[in-house]
């Protein structure tokens, strides 16, 4: 009799334990880009990526385009993004650098640069004295996690 209580038990937590993540974790896939206040979220159910700005209590979108890869240090972010079509054999691409810590006359504190072409956006990192390679790296994938409820925000 004691086995098929602790049996019961162990149905019972396991249910209410799927009900809790199932309920709580439905939320957009996100993840934060190193220690900044910038994010990666996936919206709207698909695999498409941005990245938004949290701000005290919302989020702003960043991009319109796609993000394939990030490159981020203090100073920057780099995005290479591409529009969603991956249909065609080139998609269209496009590239950010996203100036942080930064305030203008609104209070925004980033500055975005969009480049359509990869060579004025290869001259503008050289003006810049940025590297890729020096900088910290993430792509645009999200992994899974049915707790994201309780990640600090």
């Amino acid at each position: 009799m004691a086995i098929k209580k602790i049996i019961l038990f162990i149905l019972i937590f396991f249910s209410i334990l799927t009900i809790i993540i199932v309920v709580l974790g439905n939320h957009e896939p996100i993840k934060r880009i190193g220690d900044t206040n910038f994010y990666l979220i996936q919206t709207d159910g698909s695999n498409r990526s941005y990245v938004y700005y949290r701000r005290t209590d919302d989020f702003e979108g960043i991009n319109e385009y796609q993000v394939e890869n990030i490159y981020w240090n203090d100073s920057y972010l780099l995005l290479e993004c591409h529009n969603g079509d991956l249909t065609h054999q080139s998609p269209e691409k496009a590239y950010y650098i996203i100036e942080q810590n930064v305030s203008d006359s609104e209070g925004v504190p980033w500055r975005v640069n969009l480049f359509k072409s990869k060579s004025s956006y290869e001259r503008r990192l050289s003006i810049l004295h940025l590297k890729k390679s020096e900088m910290k790296h993430t792509d645009a994938h999200i992994p899974w996690n049915p707790f994201v409820f309780l990640c600090e925000w």
